[in-house]
């Protein structure tokens, strides 16, 4: 009995000496980046952590996790994982959360290419709409035109199949220059009402994306919005508020007395960030954000990369935007090359001489948002010329 008691006695003196020499915090690792960035207004769940300890083992359900992410408000947060263990010591990752809309939240197609590389490297980006430039039934087939009715059910297959899982937009050619060999028949005669081919054919293009195959038993997605480009150039030089509204209005009016699914029947217009006319009906307006050199000198000039240079168009910029409506806004930046002055076109980020890679437009975004976000706290940017935009930069 006295051995048994010792035998007690002693194991709880050795068991009372290892907690009092244990000094080694447990070693808390996260699961996934230390630092990652997600999207304004999402949903955010953090990925967790593991926690072992030199005593005590396995402490992972242990752990006691805190977070300041607010996922509504652009800004960089902080979730902290801690666990302590039988000794109290107390060991600790973080992980850095940086919230804001992506640089891109829309590649809008131009000059239109419709191959399966293509294909790729937008699903690449999986931008969260893409635009695809098409031309008229009546448009030659090339590179340099928007693509036929066969060539769309295949560079649409191609994206599917390549992981691109955002909206598609079509983006008609408007410009007066096309209208007679692209969607009249040879005619230059422009009918009040000829809009509707731009519409008539969305519809069709659509009604045979959804045709149901043995490869795609649900068919293939349908384009849900339509993008109609007016003014000076088009077939439509609406010219004042009024005007436009009540071209978009009539627009609006036709797709739904032709039918078309309330699914895919969004529409949208676009023009220079400062014009003021924002079709009241529109559901989306694309903001051209160049052009803007001659209005503005401080644009103006060969575009080149500096921190500096992203302050100078932030200011600049920003007071530029003159949109009745900041609502739905996307504001696209160009990266074309351009055979034209800089202070024409500026300001460009393609530019041969003065080339913005990702990291640099994706800097001068997050500082065009931080900026726009007392008028617009969801603003979405976007790229158009996508064909000069590198991936792998």
């Amino acid at each position: 009995m006295k051995k048994l008691l010792y035998l007690v006695v002693s194991v709880f003196i050795i068991a009372c000496n290892n907690d009092d020499n244990d000094s080694t915090a447990p070693v808390v690792t996260l699961i996934g980046e230390s630092s990652i960035t997600v999207s304004q207004s999402s949903t955010y769940e953090d990925a967790g952590a593991t926690a072992t300890d030199n005593q005590d083992g396995d402490l992972t359900y242990s752990i006691v996790t805190t977070s300041n992410v607010d996922t509504s408000t652009l800004g960089t947060y902080t979730v902290v994982h801690s666990v302590s263990d039988a000794a109290g010591n107390v060991g600790s990752a973080s992980r850095q959360v940086d919230v804001g809309v992506p640089a891109i939240n829309v590649l809008w197609q131009s000059p239109p290419r419709f191959d399966s590389i293509t294909a790729m490297k937008v699903a690449l980006i999986n931008p969260a709409k893409f635009v695809i430039s098409i031309e008229g039934p009546g448009a030659d087939s090339s590179s340099t035109t928007g693509p036929n009715k066969a060539q769309l059910y295949q560079f649409i297959t191609d994206l599917t199949t390549s992981g691109y899982t955002g909206t598609l937009v079509m983006h008609p050619d408007t410009a007066s220059t096309e209208w007679a060999h692209d969607w009249n028949n040879g005619s230059t005669d422009v009918p009040a009402d000829g809009w509707k081919k731009f519409i008539n054919y969305f519809k069709e293009l659509n009604d045979t994306l959804v045709v149901h195959t043995p490869v795609f038993p649900q068919g293939l997605r349908p384009m849900t919005e339509l993008l109609i480009e007016t003014g000076n150039g088009t077939t439509m030089p609406h010219t004042t508020t009024e005007a436009l509204n009540d071209l978009f209005t009539s627009f609006k009016t036709y797709m739904n007395d032709i039918g078309l699914d309330p699914s895919i029947n969004k529409l949208s217009a676009t023009g220079a960030a400062k014009d003021r006319y924002f079709p009241s009906i529109a559901d989306h307006y694309y903001a051209q954000m160049y052009d803007m050199g001659v209005d503005v000198p401080a644009l103006a000039g060969i575009n080149i990369y500096s921190p500096d240079r992203v302050n100078v168009l932030v200011t600049n910029m920003i007071p530029f935007i003159n949109l009745t409506r900041l609502d739905k806004v996307c504001y696209i930046f160009t990266y074309a090359d351009t055979a034209y002055p800089p202070s024409v076109d500026a300001p460009m980020f393609g530019e041969t001489a003065a080339y913005w890679n990702r990291a640099h437009f994706t800097e001068f975004v997050k500082a065009f948002k931080i900026g726009l976000q007392s008028q617009d706290s969801n603003a979405c940017t976007g790229v158009w010329w996508m064909s000069r935009f590198d991936l792998n930069e």
